[in-house]
């Protein structure tokens, strides 16, 4: 017997920019502190922007449904 092979269509899709969401902020803070020998409290306005973007993001939620996922339905409808 040999081995069953599936083939599924799969997209990768790009992750990048979900990892760069609050880059500039948090580029911004880290720039600050060695400026200001490394006082968090003089970066504050960096700082609270860098928490605003992170709320902000970790409210958006995630995506449901992938086109993945759609896919694999198709494909195995399709077998049928």
């Amino acid at each position: 017997m040999g081995k069953r092979t599936y083939n599924f269509t799969r997209v990768t899709p790009k992750k990048w920019s979900k990892t760069t969401t609050c880059m500039q902020e948090m580029h911004d803070f880290l720039n600050c502190l060695p400026r200001n020998n490394y006082d968090a409290d003089r970066c504050a306005k960096q700082r609270a922007a860098l928490n605003a973007c992170v709320e902000r993001e970790g409210n958006a939620g995630k995506q449901k449904s992938s086109i993945n996922y759609h896919l694999s339905l198709i494909c195995r409808r399709a077998k049928r």
